[in-house]
């Protein structure tokens, strides 16, 4: 099960992006993918920084769906790592860290 406290840190850093007062970055958010990772995740990982393929496509669903949900609440636009959110997030690799940008 996911820990609330992680979702709403997401949530948090979403939302100081969008009114560009970000610590990181203005509009800038610097999130890591330890947030939604789940403690059946980290016991079923490969290795210190590698997870189970399905873990990974669990972590990007979450993922897809806060920031789906982030930018139709706030009709804004959302970059990860400078590419436009899309579809292309669910097949995207990465398990560290995005730079999410806001653009209202």
């Amino acid at each position: 099960m996911l820990e609330i406290e992680g979702i709403l840190n997401i949530w948090y850093e979403l939302v100081t992006a969008y009114h560009q007062i970000n610590g990181f970055g203005g509009n800038i958010a610097e999130i890591y993918f330890y947030h939604v990772i789940t403690k059946s995740m980290e016991l079923n990982r490969i290795s210190e920084t590698e997870y189970q393929k399905k873990d990974i496509e669990k972590i990007h669903l979450i993922f897809y769906n806060i920031f789906d949900f982030f930018r139709k609440k706030f009709d804004c636009k959302l970059f990860i790592n400078e590419k436009e959110f899309d579809l292309w997030f669910l097949e995207d690799n990465n398990t560290h860290r995005m730079h999410v940008k806001v653009i209202a």
